[in-house]
């Protein structure tokens, strides 16, 4: 709605105006958008070390950071590489796996690293072991 009006009309505080008359119309509190409630989904408690990691990747200026936490202890491996590529990934998360074994859970955000073909034959070849 701000956006809306503000693409044929600019007046002081107008989202304030605008707010404040969503707030009191009636119509529009009957009519307003809300998000569906999502069930909360606890994670079981992990009997071992390293059964279940997470990770996902933070950035800085220059590189990237590879962020691998293991669900048990909740301790994490911060793994630097140049860009965040599913090949970056597969090559740190290696290095992982030979200093504390082959995890039974992977979970992750679905980022274009890892749903690209390399990390799914990473994963792939987990599964054999």
């Amino acid at each position: 709605m701000k956006s809306l009006t503000r693409s044929y009309v600019w007046l002081p505080k107008i989202d304030n105006q605008l707010k404040q008359h969503v707030r009191c119309c009636e119509s529009c509190r009957q009519n307003q958008h809300s998000l569906a409630a999502v069930p909360i989904h606890p994670w079981e408690f992990l009997e071992k070390p390293w059964s279940r990691i997470h990770h996902d990747y933070a950035s800085t200026d220059d590189e990237d950071i590879l962020i691998v936490v293991n669900a048990h202890s909740k301790c994490f491996e911060a793994i630097r590489v140049k860009r965040a590529t599913a090949h970056a990934t597969v090559v740190a998360l290696r290095r992982l796996f030979a200093t504390h074994g082959l995890p039974e859970t992977v979970v992750t955000d679905n980022g274009t690293q890892f749903v690209s073909e390399e990390f799914a034959t990473l994963t792939d070849e987990q599964k054999q072991y």
